[in-house]
């Protein structure tokens, strides 16, 4: 089987984007070279704990940490090999033995295979391929290169910069004209507001840069992922890592007071792409922290501007 940790999307020949700013930027609507090919070189992760944490697993190999996730490649074939490692998960009321393997068809230990029973049940036994997974933290110079090449930047949620850009591109939408934008969100961590094992498991991944380039055609809007190749932004999925490509029917617009004591905001003005004509801000929210499934909105969050506390 053919190992690759990036899809290629067949879509619409290469284009040029000519109002994205301060100059145009290239989008070519395939991956590159290099993102069809696997890596495999793995980068140690910079934490001295073992086991799972925060959800990631993190395996000692050869005197050194590397994290990994649930994989996403479901359909693989695979032949376990060697046992490397082998821990205990404490749980509030359960303890689960957890044994690592290596595979026989990924030599560079790219996968491998979690083998686990819980001690209460020990004849009961699952097995959980696991990927590895690098660092995701946004290259140094990144954001201002975006900013640079006319992204609309929102930072930790809020607009930074742009925001008369997006004017531009929602009063094209608003008289059902074809429209196309680069859009930009950059997160950091606080570690003062995070619990101590989800910050060990993730700092790798931050500050962290997703860039999306959204399309109307006059009837949809579609949304799609964007990767930096040199002076180009290439459209193509990264597994575990931003947005796929996806369709919407609405940009609906939502503004609103927040009056909870505890929010770090007073006021929103947000954006946000649904296929539920009738979904409402309120809606999506209450279908987020419902536990019942047909509650739930799927939508997607393409611009904001938040006062902030």
């Amino acid at each position: 089987m053919k190992k690759c940790f990036y899809v290629l999307l067949l879509m619409a020949a290469a284009m040029v984007m000519g109002s994205c700013g301060k100059k145009d930027v290239e989008v070519l609507n395939k991956a590159p070279e290099w993102a069809l090919e696997e890596n495999g070189e793995k980068v140690p992760y910079d934490t001295e704990r073992t086991g799972i944490l925060g959800g990631l697993y993190f395996i000692p190999i050869d005197g050194k940490v590397y994290r990994y996730d649930s994989v996403y490649q479901k359909n693989v074939d695979y032949t376990r090999d060697e046992m490397i490692f082998d821990f205990d998960e404490e749980e509030i009321d359960e303890t689960y033995a957890h044994r690592i393997y290596t595979l026989k068809e990924y030599p560079n230990k790219t996968i491998l295979v979690d083998v686990y029973k819980s001690k209460s049940d020990p004849w009961h036994v699952e097995e959980e391929l696991i990927q590895y997974r690098a660092n995701g933290a946004a290259e140094p110079g990144e954001l201002e290169l975006a900013k640079e090449n006319g992204f609309v930047i929102m930072e930790d949620g809020s607009v930074a910069v742009g925001k008369e850009i997006w004017t531009e591109f929602y009063e094209k939408v608003i008289d059902g004209k074809s429209a196309e934008i680069l859009l930009g969100y950059y997160y950091t961590l606080d570690r003062e507001r995070t619990s101590k094992d989800y910050y060990e498991a993730v700092k790798g991944d931050y500050p962290a840069l997703y860039l999306e380039k959204l399309a109307y055609d006059g009837e949809m809007f579609v949304v799609s992922p964007l990767h930096r190749d040199g002076d180009r932004y290439c459209v193509y999925e990264q597994p575990g890592r931003g947005i796929a490509v996806k369709r919407w029917k609405y940009l609906k617009h939502f503004t609103g007071e927040v009056n909870s004591p505890t929010a770090l905001i007073s006021d929103y003005d947000r954006y946000v792409l649904v296929n539920d004509e009738n979904a409402t801000w309120e809606k999506i929210m209450y279908g987020i922290a419902s536990s019942q499934w047909g509650d739930y909105i799927p939508s997607h969050e393409v611009f904001c501007e938040c006062t902030y506390k």
